[in-house]
């Protein structure tokens, strides 16, 4: 770790007439890696060098790139990686200096408020109720209609601070809060549209709520995932829906059912298709260096197919 002193004297020879000189130093900087994001950024903030500003500033987006391409593919390794995370991944390429455990102590007040209004409630559909009533009564979360492909409709941050997402942002934080209280609610992909499922468990309890060491809820849900009984959408304060009624749909958009239209999906398929969401904003405003972002992301994901080389 570079110490405060040496890295201001670092900083200050980022416009060194000598080239070589830059090139070292910035090196040794992007060696350092997300180690040294904090304290760039104070010193940024402090406005030392205001005559630096654009060159800390490119020191600070490659050194953010570079870690957060590394926590993808980290993340990406894995079976099934932590829904929480791959949001909050995602989140950084808008907002890199995004902390995770800032995020998760705002949906842990919410998970707590649910469980405690919960009391002794067991039937789960009584507990949706009470979740329902916290998130989009009292809370007043709701979708963005009005500007519905918004890239902020896909981050976390603004989400939690707006009260305001789009189908798969609402329904990600609506999965995150229901699981938490041990409710098996699951992601479903449905074509046009995302959705969640309450899926079959093996008994009807009061939620559980676990504490751990991060201050995160977690209900411990089973591995295995039962046959959904029926369909919440989340853009739509949390209204319950059947099969039967996505067979309607996708007559209405001229799309041929398919089995995973009406399954649970993995949490790699709701990271995909967070990415793609942005991906499409982007391009339409022609945001050229978020969009490069992205696809190097997709890519990484397996979904280099989706888009031009």
């Amino acid at each position: 770790m570079i110490a405060r002193e040496e890295l201001i004297a670092m900083i200050s020879l980022l416009d060194d007439p000598d080239e070589f000189v830059v090139n070292t130093v910035k090196e040794r900087l992007f060696s350092e890696g997300g180690s040294l994001l904090t304290s760039i950024e104070e010193i940024w903030f402090e406005n030392q060098f205001p005559h630096l500003e654009k060159e800390i500033s490119s020191v600070l987006k490659q050194i953010s790139k570079k870690e957060l391409i590394a926590d993808l593919s980290s993340w990406w390794s894995q079976e099934n990686g932590d829904l929480l995370e791959g949001w909050w991944i995602v989140t950084r390429t808008r907002y890199p200096g995004l902390k995770l455990q800032q995020v998760k102590q705002q949906i842990n007040e919410l998970r707590l408020e649910c469980w405690y209004r919960m009391g002794n409630l067991h039937r789960k559909s009584d507990q949706l109720q009470v979740i329902n009533h916290v998130i989009y009564d009292l809370h007043r979360f709701k979708g963005n209609s009005e500007n519905y492909h918004k890239p902020e409709n896909s981050y976390i941050n603004c989400v939690l601070e707006t009260h305001s997402g789009n189908p798969i942002s609402l329904s990600v934080l609506y999965i995150l809060i229901c699981q938490s209280l041990g409710l098996p609610i699951y992601g479903v992909n449905l074509p046009q549209h995302f959705v969640v499922a309450l899926c079959e468990s093996d008994s009807e309890s009061k939620p559980s709520l676990i504490i751990e060491q991060n201050g995160l809820m977690n209900g411990g849900l089973q591995t295995e995932i039962g046959e959904p009984l029926f369909y919440i959408n989340p853009y739509n304060k949390g209204q319950i829906f059947t099969k039967e009624n996505i067979s309607s749909f996708l007559k209405v958009i001229g799309i041929e059912a398919q089995p995973e239209f009406y399954r649970p999906c993995k949490n790699k398929d709701i990271i995909k298709r967070m990415l793609r969401n942005l991906h499409y904003a982007y391009k339409q405003q022609e945001q050229n260096e978020e969009v490069e972002l992205l696809e190097e992301m997709m890519v990484l994901c397996g979904m280099q197919d989706e888009f031009p080389n």
